[in-house]
């Protein structure tokens, strides 16, 4: 037998889920420990309990254990990273921009940025990937992790060239992407 109409169970189960991923978007941005979710839960209960006595049970549904914040953030990682790809894919022009850092531990990290702009002018940039640097942090060092990010994020990315002050195109060697370093 089908029923017409929205159906309420699946529609709370909807709302709850949107309910989780809408926290752990704010727990990401605040930068807090994704156990905070238990934490927010139980506040969550006890203001339903003083506002809404009948609705205490809809709010207690909501799922935001550790695990679920975590999945909830990483599922929208992922979207994020696809939407840059598939982004990237339809640039008509693109950069590249490197930010070398040393964290608290004192290790080197190199941040590594794609700024692009598709046929309609829309501009997209994004991290692209953050490597840390092990052992030396020479000019080879960089070029073979932004070689290495690139390949391993970007395979479609063929025949671009592109330049960096000091380095000359006679130093140009690996993929077919970074062909034709100039000065």
């Amino acid at each position: 037998m089908q029923q017409d109409g929205p159906n309420p169970a699946t529609e709370h189960s909807d709302l709850s889920l949107r309910a989780s991923y809408k926290i752990a978007l704010k727990i990401a941005r605040a930068n807090k420990s994704f156990s905070d979710g238990d934490f927010i839960k139980e506040c969550i209960v006890v203001v339903a309990e003083l506002l809404t006595p009948l609705e205490v049970k809809k709010f207690s549904e909501i799922s935001l254990s550790r695990q679920t914040i975590a999945r909830c953030i990483a599922g929208m990682a992922a979207d994020v990273y696809r939407r840059l790809i598939d982004s990237a894919c339809k640039f008509i022009a693109f950069s590249i921009a490197l930010d070398e850092s040393t964290d608290i531990s004192d290790t080197a990290k190199l941040a590594i940025y794609v700024r692009g702009v598709d046929t309609n002018l829309h501009v997209t940039e994004e991290l692209l990937d953050l490597v840390p640097m092990k052992d030396t942090t020479r000019g080879t060092d960089l070029l073979k992790a932004v070689e290495e990010a690139v390949e391993s994020h970007w395979p479609e990315l063929e025949n671009v060239g592109f330049s960096h002050h000091g380095w000359s195109a006679s130093n140009a060697r690996g993929p077919k992407w970074a062909s034709s370093i100039v000065a």
